[in-house]
């Protein structure tokens, strides 16, 4: 073996056996976007404080002393700097906390500041976070890493001097606003070392039993043929030739699409995925996306062909409603459209189902159905009465629409008018869409009656600029 040789595998050696905690960010390293919840709730993507000139984070973790003592410092830095395009946040990526006890910990310590919770981790891995009580620094115009290591010269684990001597993490930010280098980008830190100990099993994840069964159960509603979403979940080739791609709308929540807050409430058509699925992807993406041994579920999926769904349980729809078609551009921005029709039902109906199925899957955004009354004079002449109106079920993908409870319905009156907002984006080719609505009767008066509004300010002006 050639000397150089040796030294290659030698140094090969070592960084396999180097343990992930000691590989920590450096400045100069380019950071990805990402998106996080902070404990309040409040959504934070990274990207979007591109217009600032700093981005200051400090890694938290409940019960670390460092961090308790480190966190008045910070403040009063976020206060002295809050005029001048930086912002100050916190990011938690401890395994053993949530938003509950991180917000108990920011309420018991004072701590006036956003704290980003990366309760899956994958934020965390990819800065190479290594101890809470670090702080960084991010360059807006480049994405990189100006700064990392202490706030300042004041706390050891032992001991507190009453006052610091150098302000690293000061001099750092003064350094950007000047548009300076950085003149000290690195010095070291205490806290409590942060645990990942997912790291390690990415080689393990099998695609067929863990990876697949998750994208059927979430994304193969609108990943299919003729569905919404661009390309098809068919089968393992597909994906991995997606998964970059997968991996940066996970990381910034924009898919699966869903919007509520988890820890509020609990809804049958959740399509979101809980953190440990999160890691689940993004660490078999990371790993290279392996196909493996056994059997591919997605090649297994079988989508209904019934022109309904609630066809199975409820048969044929007994009224449908034709929405008038529109000409969708190939490009561009389509501004919402509002079809009016009249209920041509002829009779007045208790309504126990109803569905929207889409023209074309691919440029339908969403349909909101309401009905009622419509006004006979004055500038809204001809559209619907806002205090009279009511709804019926719409259509977003992925949206369940099953029918409604036992012994419950909506009244549907012979002499009203439908109102659709349709909300259309272009793919790239011109299309027609002829979308309709089915309608399921009642046999007789249900015992709950059900009512659908849409809750909507009209009044909201946002001036230019």
């Amino acid at each position: 073996v050639q000397p150089k040789n040796m030294i290659r595998k030698v140094t090969l050696f070592l960084l396999l056996i180097i343990p992930s905690w000691l590989v920590s960010m450096e400045p100069g390293d380019k950071v990805e976007n990402f998106r996080l919840l902070d404990q309040k709730g409040g959504s934070h993507e990274l990207f979007y404080y591109d217009d600032q000139k700093a981005l200051i984070f400090l890694v938290q973790g409940n019960g670390c002393p460092i961090v308790r003592h480190a966190a008045a410092r910070f403040q009063e830095l976020k206060d002295i700097y809050e005029d001048q395009e930086v912002e100050f946040f916190m990011i938690n990526s401890n395994l053993q906390d949530d938003r509950i006890t991180i917000r108990e910990e920011a309420k018991e310590y004072n701590y006036d500041l956003r704290i980003l919770v990366d309760d899956s981790q994958i934020i965390g891995e990819s800065l190479k976070l290594s101890r809470t009580g670090e702080v960084f620094i991010i360059n807006p115009k480049n994405w990189s890493v100006a700064y990392i290591g202490a706030i300042d010269d004041r706390l050891t684990y032992e001991n507190q001097k009453e006052k610091a001597s150098k302000h690293f993490l000061k001099d750092a930010i003064d350094d950007l606003l000047e548009d300076k280098s950085v003149s000290v980008p690195r010095t070291e830190s205490l806290g409590c070392l942060i645990n990942f100990p997912n790291k390690a099993d990415r080689q393990l994840i099998s695609y067929a039993d863990d990876v697949a069964p998750i994208l059927v159960e979430n994304c193969t509603v609108c990943h299919r043929e003729g569905g919404v979403g661009p390309w098809v979940m068919s089968d393992h080739k597909m994906v991995k030739g997606f998964s970059l791609m997968m991996r940066e709308v996970i990381r910034t929540k924009r898919m699966p699409p869903w919007h509520a807050d988890p820890l509020i409430g609990e809804y049958s058509n959740d399509r979101s995925l809980n953190a440990e699925e999160v890691k689940t992807l993004v660490h078999w993406i990371e790993a290279g996306a392996k196909r493996g041994d056994g059997p591919d579920p997605l090649e297994q999926v079988k989508l209904s062909t019934s022109v309904w769904t609630n066809e199975e349980k409820l048969g044929p729809p007994d009224f449908v409603i034709d929405i008038p078609s529109t000409d969708v551009p190939a490009t561009g921005v389509v501004d919402y459209k509002y079809q009016y029709v009249k209920n041509s039902v002829g009779e007045d109906i208790w309504v126990k189902a109803s569905e929207i199925v889409p023209g074309d899957r691919q440029v339908l955004h969403h349909v909101i159905t309401s009905f009622g009354p419509t006004e006979t004079r004055g500038p809204r002449k001809g559209k619907l009465k806002f205090k009279e109106r009511k709804g019926l079920r719409g259509y977003a993908p992925g949206i369940n629409s099953n029918p409604f409870p036992d012994n419950s319905g909506t009244f549907l009156p012979a002499d009203a008018t439908f109102e659709f907002q349709m909300h259309y984006t272009p793919v790239g080719r011109a299309t027609v869409d002829s979308t309709k609505m089915g309608i399921w009767v009642a046999d007789e008066k249900p015992e709950h009656e059900i009512f659908s509004m849409i809750m909507l300010n009209p009044r909201i002006r946002i001036p230019a600029g």
